[in-house]
């Protein structure tokens, strides 16, 4: 199947839509208004090969929208209106194979049921413009054997409920740009499980906001990116109102462009909005990217977590240098 709605002035309207069913298939919506009353399949079977295309128009969905079901599927959004009455599901089963791929440029996505990434298949989501709006739970990586992986460069996504990164599968939230508000907890990993779930945060990122709780449990990973070179924002990169972190999980921060850095300065990285445990304070985070003539530390003050990045005076890095020289040479003459 590769039909082309095309025009501001032409209507689709069927029950069920599948495409790509047991073979290839193809579909392109070009302007035109296209309902679908009950489920939209892309890639229904474990045969079959289904593409999507929405360049512009309206799609509405009454139920749910499954990109690889039990077969291979791919969405593409580059402007337009799409409304889902259902779910959204991207890799539904990898008991036949089923796995999906979604890129949204532009346009409006809502979703009025959960949106899975990686349900019982593998499934990828790349969101580089336009607004995706959940009004359920964000789920990625949710089952054993699958994973999902969901990355944020630009536009904006908004969850209402709450978002489950590597449930019981291997998930990953990568949120380089962009606005991402959840309206629920943010969770990273799955107690009881070690498959690796991970929520790595960008400081190119233009505001990142966790309305109840950001949650890492003990397989959970929590990376910042910070590009030194990127101009300084007022506020950290992610708020939150409360942390709940297992000291068992991984904690880093990966530097960039250090050398651009020519003063000292303070970024600042989480913020919660409620009193932070003690415990959570003494987690030691990983810094990499170091380089000599900067001493960099992780430190809290009050409930926001800093970096404090202090530039060494090229004389104090200069005499520290001859002082371990006269050592050694003192050293080898006692010999």
């Amino acid at each position: 199947m590769s039909p082309t709605p095309t025009g501001g002035a032409q209507t689709w309207s069927v029950s069920t839509l599948s495409v790509g069913d047991t073979a290839q298939g193809q579909m392109t919506i070009a302007g035109a208004t296209v309902t679908v009353d009950s489920q939209l399949f892309i890639g229904s079977t474990s045969t079959g090969v289904g593409a999507l295309t929405i360049s512009s128009g309206t799609l509405s969905v009454g139920s749910n929208l499954n990109v690889g079901q039990l077969g291979s599927g791919s969405f593409y959004m580059g402007s337009g209106v799409v409304k889902i009455g259902g779910w959204f599901s991207i890799g539904e089963s990898n008991k036949y194979g089923g796995s999906g791929a979604a890129t949204m440029s532009g346009g409006t996505l809502s979703v009025g049921g959960a949106f899975y990434v990686g349900f019982e298949g593998d499934g990828t989501m790349h969101l580089s413009g336009g607004n995706l709006s959940i009004a359920s739970a964000l789920w990625i990586g949710c089952h054993y054997g699958d994973s999902g992986a969901l990355t944020v460069s630009a536009g904006t996504l908004t969850v209402t409920s709450e978002t489950n990164v590597g449930m019981n599968g291997t998930g990953s939230l990568q949120l380089n740009g962009g606005v991402a508000v959840f309206g629920g907890t943010l969770k990273v990993g799955q107690m009881g499980t070690s498959l690796p779930a991970q929520l790595c945060i960008s400081n190119a990122i233009e505001s990142a906001i966790v309305k109840q709780s950001l949650t890492i449990e003990s397989n959970g990973e929590l990376t910042f990116d910070v590009n030194l070179s990127l101009p300084q924002k007022a506020d950290p990169i992610i708020s939150a109102n409360a942390l709940n972190f297992n000291t068992s999980g991984q904690y880093a921060i990966t530097l960039s462009n250090l050398d651009s850095v020519q003063t000292n300065r303070q970024i600042g990285i989480i913020e919660s909005a409620t009193v932070v445990d003690a415990d959570i304070k003494n987690i030691t985070w990983q810094i990499d990217g170091i380089t000599a003539g900067y001493d960099v530390q992780a430190e809290w003050e009050d409930n926001t977590l800093y970096l404090n990045i202090t530039v060494i005076p090229e004389s104090s890095a200069t005499a520290a240098l001859f002082g371990l020289l006269a050592l050694l040479v003192t050293a080898r003459r006692k010999k």
